[in-house]
C-alpha cells in the first residue's frame, strides 16, 4: 500500500501579491500530483483552496490536475480545512459533485444520534478513511462528540487542527492530542505548516505541513516545504522546491541606519528569482529605522535578479539618546515652532500664525466675533 498525505495547498494564494508566487503553489501541486500518479491514493487533510470561492483561474488548474489521477483511477479523499469555508460552504463539495474527489466530511459521512456524532468513511481496499472538517467554532465540544468505528486493516483519521502536543504550537493549538478518536493508524493532520510526527497510542499523528511558504513568519529555510509518502507504513517526506529561499538575520546593534543599508546590500545573494528576506534586529546606534534605503536595497536585487526582496523591520529598534528624550518633555505647540523656525520662516510671520489659530480656534460671536476678524485682517495687512 502506497498513499500521498499533503495538506494545506492554499491554490489560489498570492503572497506579497506575486503572481509568480501563485504559480509556485501549483507548480508544488503538479509536483505532487506527479508522484501520486504512482500511488494508491491521495488523501488531503484540508485547506486545498486558500478561500472559499476561488478563482476562475485556479478552478480550472485544479480540475485538470484531479482529472490526472480520475483517469488512472486514483482517488482523491478530502476534507474541507478553515480556508476552504465559506458562507455559501466549500468548493470541494463541487469537486466531489463532479466526481474529482471524495469530501469525507460531508453530511452523508455524519450522522447526528442524539448528543453524538457518528462518523462514517470510506473503504478503499482494506484501508478505511473518513475525517472531520476544520470547523473554528466549539472545537473542543464536536471532538467529544464523535463517535469512529475504524473497520479496516489499515485506518486513516482525517483532521484539520493542531494539536497541543506540538512543541513549537503554543498559542496556535486547537486541541489535546487525547481528544482524537482512538484506534487509528494514521492520523492525518492539517493547519499546521510545519512537518511534525507524533506518537499517539498505536498510531502517527502526520502533519506534512503546507506545500510551499504562505506567510512571512513561515519564512525559515530550516523549515522544508512539501508532502509525505507513505508507503507499507513508512513515512518519507517529500520537499516541493518551487523557488530558492534564502533568508537572513542582521543584529544592527552598533551599527547606523547607513551602514545597515550598506550590510544589507551586501548580503543580497547572486540567485535568479529567488526570494530574500532579511530580518533585522537589536537597536541601532545612529539615525532611525525610517532613514535604512529600502529603494536602493531593492534596486541592488533586481540587478542581481532576485524576484523580490523583503526587509523586516519589526525587531529592529531605534536608538535611546537625549535628543529623543527631550522631544517627549516637549509642547506640540513647542514643536511645531522648532520645525517652521528650520524651515526659515521669520519670527514674526510664526508669531502672527500663532495668534491667528488661536483666534480661529476661540467660541466666538456677535461683535466679539467681529472683533476678531478685524484682527486677523490687520495682522495679515502687516505681514504685506
Amino acid at each position: 500500500m502506497k498513499f500521498i498525505h499533503v495538506s494545506d495547498t492554499h491554490l489560489g494564494i498570492r503572497p506579497f501579491k506575486l503572481v509568480e508566487r501563485e504559480f509556485d503553489f501549483y507548480r508544488a501541486f503538479s509536483k505532487m500530483i506527479d508522484d501520486a500518479l504512482n500511488c494508491d491514493f491521495v488523501i488531503h487533510s484540508g485547506d486545498l483552496f486558500d478561500r472559499g470561492r476561488p478563482s476562475i483561474q485556479t478552478i480550472i488548474f485544479t480540475i485538470e490536475q484531479l482529472k490526472r489521477l480520475k483517469e488512472k483511477g486514483i482517488p482523491f479523499f478530502a476534507i474541507p480545512g478553515s480556508h476552504d469555508i465559506s458562507v455559501e460552504g466549500a468548493f470541494i463539495s463541487v469537486l466531489d459533485k463532479i466526481g474529482l474527489l471524495k469530501n469525507l466530511a460531508s453530511k452523508r459521512y455524519h450522522k447526528q444520534n442524539g448528543d453524538k456524532i457518528l462518523i462514517n468513511g470510506e473503504k478503499f481496499g482494506e484501508v478505511y478513511i473518513c475525517g472531520l472538517a476544520g470547523i473554528r467554532g466549539r472545537i473542543h465540544e464536536t471532538y467529544r462528540r464523535i463517535i469512529a468505528n475504524p473497520n479496516g486493516s489499515y485506518n486513516i483519521f482525517l483532521f484539520h487542527h493542531i494539536v497541543s502536543s506540538i512543541k513549537d504550537a503554543n498559542v496556535f493549538s486547537d486541541i489535546p492530542m487525547s481528544l482524537l478518536p482512538k484506534g487509528f493508524d494514521y492520523y492525518g493532520g492539517g493547519h499546521w505548516h510545519s512537518h511534525e510526527i507524533l506518537n499517539y497510542g498505536n498510531g502517527k499523528v502526520v502533519y506534512p505541513g503546507s506545500i510551499e511558504f504562505t506567510e512571512l513568519s513561515e519564512y525559515d529555510e530550516s523549515k522544508k516545504k512539501g508532502y509525505c509518502i507513505v508507503e507499507d507504513g513508512k513515512i518519507k517526506f517529500v520537499e516541493t522546491n518551487t523557488r530558492p529561499i534564502r533568508v537572513v538575520e542582521l543584529n544592527c546593534t552598533s551599527m547606523s541606519a547607513s551602514e545597515v543599508t550598506k550590510k544589507c546590500c551586501e548580503l543580497i545573494p547572486d540567485e535568479k528569482d529567488a526570494i530574500f528576506v532579511i530580518k533585522l534586529k537589536g537597536r541601532l546606534r545612529k539615525g532611525v529605522k525610517g532613514e535604512i534605503d529600502r529603494n536602493l536595497i531593492n534596486e541592488v536585487s533586481k540587478q542581481k535578479g532576485l524576484l523580490f526582496t523583503k526587509i523586516y523591520l519589526s525587531e529592529l529598534q531605534n536608538p535611546i539618546n537625549s535628543n529623543y528624550i527631550e522631544v517627549k518633555k516637549k509642547s506640540l505647540s513647542e514643536i511645531e515652532e522648532e520645525y517652521l523656525l528650520k524651515q526659515n520662516y521669520s519670527r514674526e510671520i510664526i508669531d502672527a500664525a500663532k495668534e491667528i489659530i488661536r483666534i480661529l480656534g476661540s467660541e466666538l460671536s456677535g461683535n466679539e466675533l467681529e472683533l476678531a476678524k478685524k484682527k486677523v485682517i490687520s495682522i495679515l495687512e502687516g505681514l504685506k
